[in-house]
């Protein structure tokens, strides 16, 4: 049996029949002589398990360093792709705000001032831009001016052609502000994406809106998607605040409508929800309708014992503020009798010390005549007595 040597062995060379060779001649083995036996098997088992952990040693090391290498290049390849799309949103970034600047920079008339108005929240609760032309850029810049605006209340932008694009706009507008309350916007070219992003604004963004019109739009591309409606209509699962809902006219289809009675079963503030134009089934429309009535018997009998409240509120103001009128009443009374009293006493005192006064005055002036009468008599001569002397 052989075995890898670092060194050759050299032997002397043997005949075939046993002999030694004659001294000149030599032959060289590169492996190990061993005999063959139970000891020498156990040698060789040994160096054979040795050799396999080494290579599965090297095995794992090659592996280790190949993954290493690996993640080394994905990591460099997603920092390399995020950098990439960082810079390509800022450029992308840099040149909306660009347009939007020269586009601002166009502004005259009605539109330069609602967007002032706007701007510096000095704008009126309702504002209707019928008559006014709206471009791409346009809109941007009015939902950039309305996101943090806090005196808007309602905006009307019904039958302005507004594209979806431009109503993707809008809709993330309703992400930052936090005053609007009703948005009509019926009449449009808004279509899928639109009513999608307003799902995602409506389900976890936005908390204010109350009315939301998005009647005779294109929402289901005339009929070719219905995914982006039935993913806005679980928003109202979640959202807490929208009372009047319009979506009419849109080209929904019973499917729409069974996701709509899913949605309306979990929601509970809805009263208002106009879906008329569209192939919903009859079943569909009863539940609808039913979910509604509910909601709106929640809504009385909420608002009834809020103006319940209200009204006992102010019977006890009332109450409050008449026994505050009779205290008041009361102290001012007290005020006058005291203030009465405290100067009937300061009369007195200077009536007594004017008496006083005038005693003190009195009895100086008498004091005064005495000593003149004295100084009199002593100036006056002596009478003499009748036969007396001189």
């Amino acid at each position: 049996q052989m075995s890898d040597s670092p060194e050759p062995v050299t032997a002397p060379a043997l005949q075939p029949d046993g002999s030694v060779a004659k001294p000149g001649l030599k032959f060289t083995t590169t492996g190990e002589l061993l005999p063959k036996n139970q000891r020498t098997d156990k040698l060789l088992e040994g160096r054979k398990q040795e050799e396999m952990k080494r290579k599965k040693e090297e095995d794992e090391r090659r592996l280790k360093f190949e993954k290493e290498e690996r993640e080394k290049k994905k990591k460099a390849n997603t920092a390399k792709k995020m950098k990439e799309q960082q810079d390509k949103l800022e450029q992308d970034k840099a040149r909306r705000l660009m347009e939007e600047e020269q586009e601002r920079s166009r502004l005259a008339g009605k539109i330069n001032i609602i967007s002032q108005h706007l701007k510096n929240n000095t704008s009126p609760a309702q504002y209707s831009l019928s008559g006014i032309e709206l471009s791409t850029a346009t809109v941007g810049i009015l939902c950039n001016d309305a996101a943090h605006n806090k005196t808007l209340k309602c905006l009307h932008l019904g039958k302005k052609k507004i594209t979806d694009a431009q109503g993707v706009k809008i809709a993330e507008m309703l992400a930052h502000n936090t005053c609007l309350l009703k948005l009509e916007l019926e009449g449009n070219l808004l279509g899928p994406k639109t009513v999608l992003e307003f799902g995602r604004v409506l389900k976890d963004k936005n908390k204010t809106l109350r009315f939301l019109d998005l009647e005779n739009n294109y929402l289901t591309n005339s009929g070719a998607t219905y995914d982006e409606v039935n993913s806005f209509s679980d928003c109202l699962k979640f959202n807490k605040s929208l009372l009047h809902l319009n979506l009419a006219n849109n080209g929904m289809v019973e499917e729409c409508g069974e996701r709509f009675v899913k949605s309306t079963d979990e929601n509970k503030t809805l009263i208002c929800f106009e879906f008329g134009f569209n192939l919903f089934l009859l079943d569909q429309i009863r539940a609808i309708q039913e979910n509604l009535k509910r909601n709106k018997k929640a809504y009385d009998e909420e608002r009834f014992r809020e103006w319940k409240e209200r009204k006992r509120m102010a019977a006890e103001e009332g109450a409050m503020r008449i026994l505050v009128t009779a205290e008041q009443k009361d102290e001012i009374m007290k005020d006058e009798a005291e203030k009465t009293r405290i100067a009937t006493e300061k009369a007195r005192d200077a009536a007594w010390k004017e008496f006083l006064m005038e005693s003190e005055l009195e009895k100086q002036r008498l004091i005064q005549r005495l000593e003149e009468a004295a100084k009199m008599r002593k100036s006056k001569p002596k009478r003499k007595k009748k036969g007396g002397k001189n």
